[in-house]
């Protein structure tokens, strides 16, 4: 995804990116048509990989727990969320939120990471954000 800017930096250990990216297409096997994928399917497949094993940075290990996911409504429109930590060896652990909705043909991706200690602290204000989030037009 590319951000389109970050919205929250405290201490450079919390961040709220938003980034546009067109919606990726896919073959229906039911009727054999290219098509747009639905937000479920988007989120299907950035679990699968977020779960994928070995996934690696370098030298290091790194895991991802899946904690939960959500339906929720951003800006008069559906979205889902992922919850997860990322356990990077060696590092301290991050929470993270990745929300994801479609409007029209591109899909907005709105990426909260934070220290997993500040979560108390920096989740209520970055929700307040998320939940804020308009579309002019």
């Amino acid at each position: 995804v590319a951000p389109i800017g970050t919205f929250l930096d405290i201490d450079k250990h919390t961040f709220l990116t938003i980034g546009v990216t067109p919606v990726e297409k896919s073959l229906d096997k039911k009727d054999l048509k290219v098509k747009p994928k639905s937000l479920d399917d988007i989120v299907s497949d950035k679990i699968k990989f977020l779960s994928s094993p070995g996934a690696s940075l370098g030298s290091s290990d790194i895991s991802r727990e899946i904690l939960r996911t959500n339906s929720t409504t951003i800006g008069g429109n559906p979205a889902k969320q992922i919850h997860y930590i990322t356990h990077l060896s060696g590092l301290a652990d991050t929470f993270n939120i990745d929300t994801y909705m479609i409007r029209g043909d591109k899909l907005y991706t709105l990426i909260f990471t934070t220290g997993s200690f500040l979560v108390p602290e920096t989740l209520p204000m970055a929700q307040k954000m998320i939940h804020s989030f308009q579309f002019i037009s």
